[in-house]
């Protein structure tokens, strides 16, 4: 089962993190969310904000910085 989305991803670049992927779903509302892209991940910090995006109040997280995969 898919658990619903809770959290939108807000900043940095759309050519870092396409609109598709700015909607998700953790566990844990309250940590850095790392999105994986490639050979990167794109780190996110929880705000206390929230908006609504179609119809579902989501928590805000902040792009914060990348680190890249080690070869």
């Amino acid at each position: 089962m898919d658990e619903m989305p809770n959290i939108v991803l807000q900043g940095g670049s759309p050519d870092f993190v396409p609109d598709h992927l700015r909607v998700r779903y953790t566990a844990n509302v309250d940590s850095t969310f790392k999105l994986f892209m490639g050979h990167r991940y794109e780190h996110f910090r929880p705000t206390q904000e929230k908006i609504s995006v179609a119809g579902r109040e989501l928590r805000v997280f902040r792009w914060d910085h990348r680190t890249y995969v080690a070869e």
